[in-house]
């Protein structure tokens, strides 16, 4: 996978968040490309569903806020778009029971703010969810104390959006049959603000994310089985 298309895929701190790509692609070698039924929530740009169609997926790509305009058009440049439908979900209502094989998001839940509107969304999407279906999921963790810190100053998302732990993840997903969660990504974050994100990548790499322990580390990703 050349750069542009990790670009395209994960959009933002790709060199942290490119890490969830090989660890998916293993957790849906049991899923029939042909005919399992897939959804990316929270889709905007449609990376996540690029990255799906383009490894053999039929796509339903949804989000609430978004029209879904700039997706399309990404979906387009790859020539993909006929393996994809485009549709609006809100996860906080949101039935279509057992119906899918795969639902997949990425940095969706932090933006509900409050672990009750996250239970209410994690509820519904085992719900709709077939038995031996997966959730596939990505987030931003609380990471370090600087994290936390950092982000209240420097982004404008920072007092508003929810961060995970361990003990979260335990009371979300109680409900599955299988859980398991990694964690990745120590000073990269900062290296994309002062264009040295492919050097801090290579130090979280070979170092700290060997070193550190999970509680100080800013992003989470996993998968949940029914």
């Amino acid at each position: 996978m050349n750069k542009k298309e990790l670009k395209d895929i994960i959009n933002w701190d790709v060199e942290t968040w490119k890490e969830i790509l090989p660890y998916w692609e293993k957790q849906l070698l049991n899923y029939d490309k042909a005919t399992s039924l897939c959804i990316e929530i929270g889709a905007r740009d449609g990376g996540i569903t690029l990255w799906m169609a383009l490894n053999g997926f039929k796509m339903t790509c949804s989000d609430n806020y978004y029209d879904l305009e700039d997706a399309k058009k990404l979906h387009s440049e790859y020539n993909i778009i006929e393996r994809i439908e485009y549709k609006q979900i809100d996860l906080l209502n949101w039935k279509e029971d057992e119906k899918y094989d795969v639902i997949v998001l990425k940095s969706v839940f932090g933006a509900l703010q409050n672990e009750i509107s996250i239970r209410s969304a994690v509820d519904n999407i085992f719900g709709n969810l077939k038995k031996g279906g997966i959730l596939l999921f990505a987030e931003n963790s609380k990471g370090a104390f600087f994290h936390q810190k950092l982000r209240k100053k420097y982004t404008d998302w920072g007092n508003i959006w929810f961060y995970f732990d361990d003990e979260l993840i335990k009371r979300l997903f109680d409900k599955f049959g299988v859980v398991e969660v990694r964690y990745n990504g120590v000073l990269t974050v900062f290296g994309n603000r002062v264009g040295l994100s492919t050097i801090f990548s290579k130090l979280d790499k070979y170092f700290f994310n060997k070193i550190t322990p999970n509680r100080v580390k800013y992003m989470l990703f996993g998968y949940a089985k029914k």
